[in-house]
Formats: structure tokens, sequence, C-alpha cells
């Protein structure tokens, strides 16, 4: 019985030693440097890949550490990364091999404002950069209008002579925002249409339709901007132009619109006028409906005309601006005596030339009938207000709304054979025959009254 229980207790003891008294292992592959934690067990090892260096813990309980020693556990962990046991590896870069063949060709990029299509589409206007010296560019991106009917865009300065717009071109579009065009000394005007060889072939031109816009022409009193002839709904915008004999000059110009438009030091602003080709007349070739808006003129020395309409109907000056130095006449309504010319609308127009006008503010004559309304005017220096006439006796001027006017030598108007309306203007309070310059009309007194006569209603106060 004694000799079993001892082989018992042997048995115990090894199995203590092999089973419950070898050690184990924590690791840690984080820390740089020693660590400054406490292990849970001795023995505990931290590995410093940065600095290659292997920490073993010595405590349990207090943070104690030392560098191993044991090559066999550094190479466990740092597996010869101190170049000590093993190579680094190394990169080889070997020969430059042969040229491989050529790829195909790619699509074209597409920029951001084309149309997005799988072959980058196309440059939507024809170009002309300024030299100092652009007749040929210009006249190669008309002719290229003509074609593609694609927009000019003026970069920069352009300089040119006349440029002469053949008589097929029925869509030019011209934009220079920022642009200025100078034209030379010896040229008749920047632009100009082939003229019809007679009204016929007017009739042919006048499906065109020019649109010109945010440029600065330069010239001299002795040219012409502007003249393209026979269109139909053409609009001239944002344009400015310095010193010309003439801004722009409509002839058969249907339905045309000139807006924010500014002529400066220039003889004459911008006129509305007949065709001047054989065969054309006061009925055949008229700019009727043409209006002129939101425009300035600033008015030479020498001012004639700012805005002029000449044998056309219906044509209309509103929110404009006439100032300057002097006028001859401000606001010109030449009827041509045509039977066809029939109205004339102005309204909310200032005048402000310091030597006011050698005619009138408003000149009308060869009116062979009809209506011309005038509503808001604004003056402040000395004019004739209007100068008026009628072929026929026919022809009637409706005033009103009228707040300040400064009469020319105390008068205020001119007329013959014109009846007249007045209404509620403040400026011509108590109409009487002495605001006329010559044989006054004779006052209404009643309907059907006859012809050359005036009515007024006064400012209800």
């Amino acid at each position: 019985m004694k000799k079993l229980k001892l082989i018992a207790i042997t048995l115990f003891t090894l199995y203590s030693v092999v089973c419950y008294g070898q050690n184990t292992r924590d690791e840690y592959f984080n820390v740089t440097g020693k660590p400054t934690f406490t292990a849970p067990t001795i023995k505990a090892y931290s590995v410093d890949y940065t600095n290659k260096q292997v920490w073993r813990s010595t405590s349990k309980t207090t943070p104690q550490w030392v560098l191993e020693t044991d090559q066999n556990i550094i190479n466990m962990y740092l597996g010869g990364r101190d170049g000590k046991d093993g190579k680094d590896g190394q990169s080889i870069v070997g020969p430059q091999g042969p040229v491989g063949p050529v790829g195909p060709a790619g699509r074209d990029g597409v920029c951001p404002s084309c149309p997005p299509t799988s072959g980058g589409g196309s440059f939507p206007y024809n170009i002309v950069i300024g030299t100092g010296n652009d007749d040929a560019a210009m006249a190669a991106a008309i002719d290229a209008n003509v074609q593609n009917n694609k927009p000019i865009y003026l970069v920069g300065n352009v300089t040119t002579g006349l440029i002469t717009v053949p008589k097929n071109a029925f869509r030019l579009t011209i934009i220079g925002y920022g642009s200025k065009w100078n034209v030379k000394s010896s040229a008749s005007g920047a632009l100009k249409r082939t003229t019809p060889s007679n009204n016929s072939e007017a009739n042919e031109y006048i499906v065109a339709r020019f649109i010109i816009e945010g440029i600065e022409f330069v010239g001299s009193q002795n040219q012409v901007a502007l003249d393209l002839g026979a269109s139909y709904m053409s609009a001239y915008r944002d344009l400015k132009f310095d010193g010309f004999l003439e801004a722009i000059h409509l002839r058969f110009a249907l339905r045309t619109l000139i807006e924010n438009c500014e002529a400066v030091n220039c003889v004459n602003g911008f006129l509305a006028d007949m065709g001047n080709w054989t065969g054309a007349d006061n009925a055949n070739s008229q700019s009727n409906h043409t209006t002129m808006i939101d425009c300035r003129a600033y008015m030479p020395s020498n001012g004639q005309v700012a805005y002029g309409f000449y044998a056309a109907s219906g044509g209309v000056v509103r929110d404009c601006i006439i100032e300057g130095f002097v006028v001859s006449k401000g606001i010109d309504f030449n009827g041509r005596n045509s039977n066809v010319v029939k109205d004339f609308t102005i309204e909310n127009v200032h005048f402000e030339c310091v030597n006011g006008s050698t005619v009138a503010f408003i000149n009308i004559e060869s009116f062979a009938g009809g209506t011309v309304t005038i509503n808001k005017a604004f003056g402040q220096h000395a004019s004739m207000f209007l100068n008026a006439n009628s072929t026929s006796g026919l022809g009637f001027v409706d005033i009103s709304n009228v707040p300040w006017w400064v009469a020319k030598g105390g008068k205020f108007f001119k007329t013959s054979n014109i009846s007249l309306n007045f209404k509620y203007n403040e400026a011509f309070r108590g109409i009487n025959s002495a605001m006329w310059e010559g044989t006054a009309p004779q006052v209404c007194g009643g309907s059907g009254c006859g012809y050359n006569r005036y009515t007024f209603t006064d400012i209800p106060r």
C-alpha cells in the first residue's frame, strides 16, 4: 500500500512540472522605443520595428523591460531586418523594352460649352481677333457667315476700312462685347451692304436679318458707321458710336430695333429712311415700325439730327436722351408727303443740349395726314418744343404730360396747317396764342371746328 502511494505522488509531481510550470508569452508589435507599461507576464516581448529592437519584460508588477540579447529570439521577430542574417530585397530595373505599336486615335474632347456628342461638336462662332489691320480677317469672317450662318465674335480691338457685306448675307450676326472697332480715316464707314440695283432686287434683300451687339465704333465725321440696307426685324443693341457723320442709317429696314445704343459727337445719330436706289419711293421702301428705345445722343457743336424718321410710318422714340452742345432737330419726322405714313410716337424723352436747338426739339414736316403722339418730355435748356406742318391739313399732334420745358425766346411752338390737342401739361399751362412763333392756330370751340385748330385740357387743380 505504501509503495503505491509513492508512485502516485511522483507522477503528480512530474505532471505539475510539465503542465503547470511552463511559462506563457505576451507579444506587442506596435510600440516604438522602450515600453513604459507593465506587462502581465514575465518574458513578454515588445518588438520595435523602427529601431530594430526586441524588448523583454522582467516584471509583471512594474514596468521593467530589458533589451533581448538572444539572437534566436531577435531573428524570430525581426527576420533578418537588421541586415545580419539576411539581405534586404532590392528592386532591379531591367533594360528598356522595345517601343510598342501606336494605339488607335482617341476621340475629340468635348469642351463645356459645346453640345455633348460622341465627336465633340463644332465651334459655334467665326472669330476675329484684333491685330490692328483686320480687313482680311473681317471680310473672311463675313464670307464664312454667308456659308455657315455662324455669328462673328470680335476679340479685342479691330481696325478696318469699309467692309462690304454681300447681298446674300441674310443672317449676319456680329457680337463684340468689350471690343472696339476703329474705322480707318480713308474709309466711308464700317459696314455697308451692296446696294440693290433696283427696288425689285431690294425686295429680295429684305429677307435678311442683322444682329449687331456690344461693339464700340470709332470713326470720323465724314463716315456712316452702319448702312446695311434692306432687312426685316434686325436688331442693333448695346452699341456706341464715336465721332461719325451718321451712326446708323436704315434704308428699307422694316420692324427694326435700335436698343441701348449711344451716338457720341456724331453729327447725326440714328436714322430710319427709305431706299436710295432705282425705283425706291416714299411708299415702297420704307423703314416702317422701327423702334429706338433706351438710346442716347450726345450732340457735338455741329449736331444736326439725333433721331430721324423719313417716310417711315409707325416709328417710336421711347425712353431716350438728347444732350450735348446743340442740335438742329432733336427728333425729326418727315413724312415726305407719303399717303401711307400715318403715325409716329414719342414718349419719355429727355432734352439737355446746352445751346438748345436751331429748329426745334421735335420737327414734323411734309406730313400728309395722321397722328403724332407725344407723351412725357422734359427739357432743361431753351428750345422750341415743336415745329410742325402738314401738307394736307389732316395732320394731328397729341401732346400730353409734359412736366417742364424752357421756351426759346418765350416761344414753344411753330405750326402750320396742323391741329393739336394739349392735355395735362404742367409746362404749357394756360395755352394761348402768345406761345406760338408766327401765326397761331385758333382755339377749337367744339367738335368739328375745322382745320388748324387746337384744344386743351388743363391740369385739374
